[in-house]
């Protein structure tokens, strides 16, 4: 994934959700016969765990080039619920998909922010910083993964974003406070 798509979907994603769970607009376009966000389950705004980017083959210039698959927690039996986004170069949906049997998780009950404000402000992160920290730029260039989980950090609650990269084994820790602001990042194996 370059830079310049990384971005765009940064910048689209929280938006696309925040739509989505006021039931409000759409901020797609669709080979569907509808597209609209307001039939998103609002859960996936409050309790997204992981995020996965793929790219795919492209046999036309408008066929997506990124698949998206968002999950919730998960619950304590089945399968998370699962929202499949297909973006295209110009990172905008084409279509998304729920996927079918999942099952709500627990809600993390974040308690100032909801769990896609705390996944972009994570991902703020490495776009500030990938250009003055060499460690950075592998998770800005060839972003993968992104999982979110509740921590305690020098006896503090925080949000960690758990980041990996297509190009390196290093996983990239970014610690936030509860309110979303920056508190610390980390590499490890």
């Amino acid at each position: 994934m370059s830079s310049s798509d990384l971005i765009r979907l940064f910048g689209f994603w929280p938006k696309y959700h925040r739509v989505a769970g006021q039931g409000h607009g759409t901020r797609c376009t669709s080979n569907r016969t509808t597209c609209d966000p307001s039939q998103i389950d609002e859960s996936f705004l409050l309790r997204q765990e992981k995020m996965v980017t793929t790219v795919l083959a492209q046999s036309a210039a408008t066929d997506p080039l990124y698949r998206v698959l968002s999950s919730q927690t998960a619950p304590a039996n089945g399968q998370a619920m699962q929202i499949e986004l297909f973006l295209g170069s110009d990172g905008k949906v084409q279509k998304y998909d729920i996927l079918a049997g999942g099952v709500a998780g627990a809600d993390p009950a974040w308690p100032d922010k909801d769990s896609v404000t705390l996944a972009e402000n994570s991902l703020h992160y490495i776009l500030d910083n990938s250009e003055t920290i060499a460690a950075v730029a592998p998770f800005f260039k060839n972003f993968t993964d992104l999982s979110l989980a509740k921590a305690t950090v020098d006896g503090q609650e925080v949000s960690k974003a758990t980041v990996h990269s297509s190009v390196t084994k290093t996983v990239l820790s970014v610690y936030l406070k509860m309110d979303g602001t920056f508190f610390k990042a980390e590499w490890g194996q």
